[in-house]
């Protein structure tokens, strides 16, 4: 599917209670751009928004009602009565959305049921008042309540709904299975899998798997008694921008350490030696979303670093700092990588210049640690197999500098 097309069927969305005009004029014109199903912001703005999008866009609300639809809004979003869910107030809880939807007088109506704090059973009951009621959708979640749309609740959804009701993913379509709370301040983030849980098995204790959607080994636990978290990234940088930014944004990570492996564009740097990457240079189109008009250098948290460089010091382990190249391309067909060795890069990988971008952009913290797998100079390199269970020194530094942004 084509970008246009899945934003097509987006609802771009800003309720914050302190939103201001120009923060909603401001995702109006994105959505005109873009192409976005509707904007859905606070009732208080619907009718200035209708009159500055002139018809280019449908405006959607929160229940502000029935003011909304008298002023222009082209969709409504209701947030159902969770006490009488639990209550089993099913009659009244259908009265309500058929008397809403009638008031609507023809506008789209959207069920907000919640799921995070809903059963399955409570979830299909809805799923069938829903139907009943006339209204044109159910949806998962306001994003608002510790937790956002899964691909279980979508499924079950598809299952129980009737034919005229249309199903919205919604309050962030999850890549993550865990709440709110369930990940520590502070996460190592190695691009593998199996990786996450070398590192979580071998040196963390209280260990609990927090995460394994699509098998990325999320795990939280504790390493010399502060809270640490581990979770695999998958490879490149739309992959740990993904996941990164969830993570930033949606469980309250502050800072985020790569562990990862690299490509040596050094003759001295031996394999199994550990990089840190005070900034990432990228042959990526990741830097073009944010249209910022020139170029922007992604860097390393300075704390972080410092941290890190103090911790290789007390390890006894040598890590040399500076630029590293993140790379979409891990078979180089062009022979630019070496190019970069001449302007002082160290090494070459694949996710450092997105991770601090998402830092920058989301004003937190983020620190590459990478161990040399190869030598693009010499020739050398290590078996596969080595460099998952291998690259220890890198896991301790992160993991010490973890305890010191904990102090």
């Amino acid at each position: 599917m084509e970008l246009k097309d899945i934003l097509s069927k987006c609802d771009h969305t800003l309720l914050a209670q302190t939103a201001t005009w120009d923060e909603i004029k401001a995702i109006c014109d994105d959505g005109m751009k873009y192409g976005c199903a509707s904007v859905c912001i606070p009732a208080s703005y619907v009718k200035q928004a209708a009159e500055y999008v002139a018809g280019k866009l449908p405006i959607c609300t929160v229940i502000g009602f029935p003011n909304a639809v008298s002023n222009g809004a082209e969709e409504v979003d209701m947030v159902i009565n969770l006490g009488w869910v639990k209550d089993r107030k099913w009659d009244e809880l259908l009265s309500e959305i058929k008397a809403i939807k009638e008031a609507c007088h023809g506008k789209l109506l959207k069920v907000i049921i919640e799921c995070c704090f809903l059963t399955d059973e409570e979830k299909i009951k809805l799923c069938e008042i829903v139907t009943a009621s006339g209204a044109d959708y159910i949806k998962t979640s306001t994003g608002f309540g510790g937790g956002g749309a899964t691909r279980e609740d979508v499924a079950l959804f598809a299952k129980h709904v009737g034919p005229n009701v249309k199903i919205k993913a919604a309050g962030g379509i999850a890549n993550n299975e865990a709440k709110k709370g369930d990940f520590a301040k502070t996460v190592l983030m190695p691009g593998d899998p199996l990786r996450s849980k070398f590192i979580a098995e071998t040196f963390l204790t209280d260990l609990k798997l927090v995460n394994n959607v699509r098998g990325v080994q999320g795990y939280t636990g504790l390493y010399k008694g502060v809270p640490v978290s581990v979770m695999a990234s998958g490879m490149g940088m739309p992959s740990i921008g993904i996941y990164s930014y969830e993570l930033y944004t949606q469980y309250d990570v502050e800072n985020i350490i790569r562990v990862g492996s690299a490509g040596a564009l050094r003759a001295d740097l031996e394999l199994g030696s550990v990089v840190a990457g005070q900034g990432a240079c990228a042959n990526s189109a990741y830097l073009e979303q944010y249209e910022l008009g020139g170029t922007f250098a992604p860097i390393a948290d300075f704390d972080l670093l410092m941290a890190a460089v103090e911790s290789a010091k007390e390890l006894g382990v040598k890590m040399p700092v500076g630029n590293l190249y993140s790379s979409d391309t891990f078979y180089d067909a062009a022979g630019r990588n070496m190019r970069f060795q001449k302007m002082g890069v160290m090494a070459v990988e694949m996710e450092a210049a997105a991770l601090y971008c998402n830092a920058a952009y989301t004003g937190k913290r983020a620190l590459a640690i990478c161990s040399i797998s190869d030598n693009l100079v010499t020739g050398e390199e290590l078996p596969p197999a080595d460099r998952q269970n291998t690259f220890t020194n890198m896991m301790k530094i992160a993991l010490e500098v973890a305890v010191k942004m904990a102090d």
